[in-house]
């Protein structure tokens, strides 16, 4: 699954909802969830979130995620500079 995430963006939408539920029950290796967590937050720019449009921002916290990114910073960013909506 992790080297199909890496063929194109169909298949990357396919399979990362699938290893995040695998890596939040705790179903992958240190290796896996390590790669996991590479592919789905590569080429991501110093705020983004991978399908930011598709999960809550308190999911990424579930999910794994390099060690140079400070999500707790990123989330907590990005909740504040969101409009407030009624």
């Amino acid at each position: 699954m992790l080297d199909s995430c890496l063929s194109d963006e169909q298949q990357r939408m396919h399979y990362i909802p699938r290893l995040g539920k695998l890596a939040e029950v705790g179903m992958l290796t240190s290796e896996q969830s390590k790669k996991f967590g590479e592919v789905l937050w590569e080429n991501m720019g110093k705020n983004d979130f991978p399908l930011k449009d598709t999960y809550y921002l308190c999911t990424y916290l579930k999910w794994p995620y390099p060690e140079n990114i400070d999500l707790e910073a990123r989330i907590k960013k990005s909740i504040l500079s969101e409009e407030a909506t009624t």
